[in-house]
This record gives structure tokens, C-alpha cells and sequence, in this order.
């Protein structure tokens, strides 16, 4: 017999937390990348392990559902889908910069850069959204834990503010749903 209480517990925290989202930093975030992708310029997001998978995920959805939906192209990258420049920079460099390396050439003034972080403490996410903000960038945090590095250094931010990583993460793709259907004229974008 499978213990139910286990299931229904971890949904009703994701409940929660869902319920506790600043939908006003929801819509100021969203508005500052459509903004961004309005005007033509490039959405460049980051993050590790599961965040990393997100910011993957979410400029899957936005370059494909919103430019179909829409005709207006969505140009987004990623800055951890090239094992072979992450690498290079984190053997020659240092893992704590391999995204504000990749910044360097990657991002112009007036670019949205997210850097996303289940805790938002990761020490590569806050380095280049240091460098975004000394560079011209529109900084976005996307991160879970509350009172993270990322909530004070980014210039809007989404703060999921639960303390499990999981459920963080969970929020992380809501949030990318939310942007992908908000630019598609709200609805299902395949």
C-alpha cells in the first residue's frame, strides 16, 4: 500500500509557495523581458544543475512557441549549452566565472540577462549578473530560498522564497509558463 500523505504533503507545500509568489514581481519580470524582446534585443539566461535545465527550457519555449505565435522572433541563448566553452572557462578561468566570461562577447547594453538559483547564492550566477549590471544589462534573479545574494543584486527579480530545492525548481518552470504564455497573447503555445 502506497503511503498517500507522502504525495499530498509535497503538493501542499507546492501549493503554498504557488499562493506566496509576488505576482507583481511575476509581472514586472515578465515585462521587462518583453520589453527587451519588443525592441529586439537578446534574452540571455543561466543557472546550474536543475537551473541551469530551466534556463535551458525556457528559451526552448520562447525562441520556438512565442516567435511562431507572434512573427516577431525571440532571441534567446543560454550560457551553459556549451559543455566545451563552460569547460574551457571553468579549467582556465574558474568555475565562478564561467557566465560573466561568456558575458563578455555574448551580451550588449540593454540585454536581459537572468540568472537563476534554487538558493541564490551561486557564486558564477552572481558574478555575471555583477557584470551585466556594470555592463548594461537588465538583470532579472530568478532564485527560491529567500534572502539570497541574487535577490539584492539583481535589478528585478522572482524570488520563490521556500526552502526546498525541488519545489524551487518546480516554480522556476511555472514562471517560464507564465512568460511564454503572457508573450503568446495568453494561450497554449505548443
Amino acid at each position: 500500500m502506497t503511503d498517500l500523505s507522502f504525495y499530498a504533503d509535497y503538493l501542499s507545500r507546492l501549493k503554498g509557495a504557488m499562493d506566496g509568489l509576488d505576482l507583481a514581481a511575476v509581472d514586472n519580470a515578465i515585462d521587462v523581458i518583453r520589453t527587451a524582446w519588443q525592441g529586439g534585443q537578446q534574452f540571455i539566461a543561466f543557472g546550474n544543475g536543475g537551473s541551469g535545465l530551466a534556463a535551458l527550457h525556457f528559451v526552448h519555449d520562447w525562441n520556438k512557441a512565442v516567435t511562431h505565435a507572434t512573427g516577431v522572433a525571440f532571441r534567446g541563448r543560454t550560457l551553459n549549452d556549451n559543455m566545451g566553452l563552460v569547460t574551457a572557462y571553468a579549467n582556465d578561468v574558474s568555475y565562478d566565472d564561467v557566465f560573466a566570461e561568456q558575458l563578455k562577447s555574448a551580451m550588449q547594453p540593454g540585454d536581459v540577462v537572468m540568472g537563476i538559483s534554487g538558493s541564490g547564492n551561486s557564486e558564477n550566477v552572481l558574478r555575471a549578473i555583477t557584470y551585466a549590471n556594470d555592463h548594461g544589462g537588465i538583470t532579472i534573479g530568478l532564485s527560491g530560498y529567500g534572502d539570497g545574494k541574487l535577490e539584492r543584486l539583481a535589478r528585478h527579480n522572482v524570488c520563490t522564497n521556500i526552502a526546498d530545492m525541488q519545489i524551487a525548481e518546480d516554480l522556476q518552470m511555472v514562471f517560464g509558463h507564465l512568460v511564454m504564455r503572457k508573450l503568446c497573447g495568453e494561450r497554449e503555445a505548443g
